[in-house]
């Protein structure tokens, strides 16, 4: 009985024979593979941006070749509207939002990444926002396993089921949370970053992150690139804090502020005054009218708070947080890009018979005329704020500036340095990272840690007055934050 044609192929090519049969079947495959690569050639050309494209850009070998290809599609943009240069006060920052539901400080609650905020407490009921990183939200009410809370301006409903008042919050006294390691770029935000880029757009690699820019400044590039690449060491030495994993992310650099702003806007930020913004592993930034010291202390800002959530975590109280994030930003940078665990990020400008002081020199001076003036608020109250405390007033750049301070009077002694980082040790390792934990470690009561960091502040502001501490050559002015007659 003669054989099924499968057989006798599958027959002929165990012998050898049939290579003719073997032969048609080349050209089909080969027509099937082309068809494959161009099908995924057009997909791609369609959807630069998507998720697929911007994770395939981290594989090694391939990754290169996805980002010029991405980069030769990328839809076309809208014209710059004109640039308005104006100055920036930096000591002058005011905070506009909608004021919360509530007289006095609320209770807090906080969620992890993901939780959505829904209009009423019902699972069926619309979302009005979801959460991409851990929260800390304003507790109004609560109905079972339902909360009414408030966040950025908006009321809405959480379900927390199981959620027990007596088990302290995440994030909060007496269990920090631990060190995470360093998250990839999260695609949905960084579309809505580099859509808002001009048409040219410049990509580098620093230091292990993905770097996008429409500035065309080499000068200032090459400062931050410098800086950059010498950050994570230094951070390490001077906080005495291990960093989880290796340095990865994306960093997008606008030319103009307002590109800046609008992301705030899309991301419900809008009316939160900033030059920079760090979440979901993307740090964004802006150049706009401003020296190159500024936008060097905040990048340094931006990637210290990256830099935090490997070292600590990631819902730190806010002192701590924008503390260290200032702090580190405020220190000087010399012309070589390397940080110095001494000096000033800002400048002391003498012109004719007027002295200028930009940057940390002149929030040193603001904070000491607010201590003097009384409406500066006691360490205690400081370390003790929340968020919506903390940013959520019209002083906001009081609270960053004192707790940056409050950081280097600790680094600037001996005693005081081994105490704060054996603090910081602790806290990384999962102990109490609330103000009595360190007022133990410093073994002094709050009066007598709040006198001596109130004399500080006054002989730093002088010394900066006198020009005694290193700081950034002067040049020409663009940007007033203080004048001293």
């Amino acid at each position: 009985m003669a054989r099924p044609p499968v057989t006798r192929y599958l027959t002929g090519m165990a012998c050898g024979s049939y290579t003719g049969s073997v032969n048609r079947y080349v050209p089909f495959v080969l027509v099937c593979v082309v068809l494959a690569i161009l099908g995924g050639v057009a997909w791609i050309s369609h959807h630069p941006h998507s998720a697929p494209v911007r994770w395939g850009e981290w594989l090694p070998g391939i990754g290169p070749y996805l980002t010029e290809f991405r980069r030769a599609n990328l839809p076309p943009r809208a014209p710059k509207e004109p640039e308005v240069s104006e100055p920036l006060h930096l000591t002058e920052v005011q905070i506009t939002r909608a004021g919360p539901p509530w007289k006095g400080v609320p209770e807090f609650l906080w969620v992890l990444e993901g939780t959505q905020i829904l209009e009423s407490p019902s699972s069926r009921a619309a979302p009005i926002r979801r959460l991409d990183a851990i929260t800390n939200l304003a507790r109004l009410e609560r109905r079972g396993d339902w909360f009414r809370v408030w966040y950025v301006g908006q009321e809405g409903w959480v379900h927390m089921p199981g959620y027990r008042d007596d088990v302290p919050p995440l994030g909060s006294d007496p269990d920090p949370v631990l060190p995470l390691p360093p998250r990839d770029p999260d695609p949905d935000r960084l579309h809505k970053a580099l859509a808002l880029l001009s048409e040219d757009v410049q990509e580098f690699r620093w230091a292990g992150y993905r770097v996008y820019t429409d500035s065309w400044d080499a000068d200032l590039l090459d400062k931050l690139a410098r800086v950059l690449r010498g950050l994570e060491p230094f951070y390490r030495d001077r906080y005495g804090l291990d960093l989880m994993g290796n340095a990865r992310g994306a960093i997008v650099v606008y030319q103009r502020q307002q590109d800046l702003e609008e992301l705030q806007r899309l991301e419900g930020l809008a009316g939160l005054p900033a030059t920079g913004h760090a979440s979901r592993g993307v740090a964004a930034l802006t150049v706009g009218p401003r020296p190159d010291h500024e936008v060097v202390s905040t990048l340094v800002h931006e990637i210290a708070h990256l830099m935090n959530r490997r070292s600590l975590g990631p819902a730190l109280p806010p002192w701590l947080d924008e503390g260290l994030s200032d702090e580190i930003a405020n220190l000087y940078v010399a012309l070589d890009g390397t940080l110095s665990h001494g000096g000033w990020s800002g400048r002391r400008v003498e012109e004719n018979d007027r002295i200028t002081y930009e940057g940390a020199p002149a929030s040193l001076r603001a904070s000491v005329r607010a201590v003097h003036g009384g409406y500066a608020p006691s360490l205690t109250d400081l370390l003790s704020y929340d968020w919506e405390q903390f940013v959520v007033s019209p002083r906001s750049r009081l609270h960053y500036d004192l707790s940056a301070f409050f950081i280097r009077f600790l680094l600037e002694d001996p005693a005081r340095a081994r105490a704060f980082r054996t603090f910081l040790l602790g806290s990384s390792r999962g102990e109490p990272i609330n103000p009595e934990a360190l007022r133990l470690r410093l073994d002094r009561p709050w009066p007598e840690i709040e006198r001596d960091f109130q004399e500080w502040l006054v002989v730093k502001a002088g010394q900066t007055a006198f020009g005694t501490e290193p700081m950034p050559a002067t040049s020409t002015l663009r940007t007033v934050s203080e004048v001293a007659g």
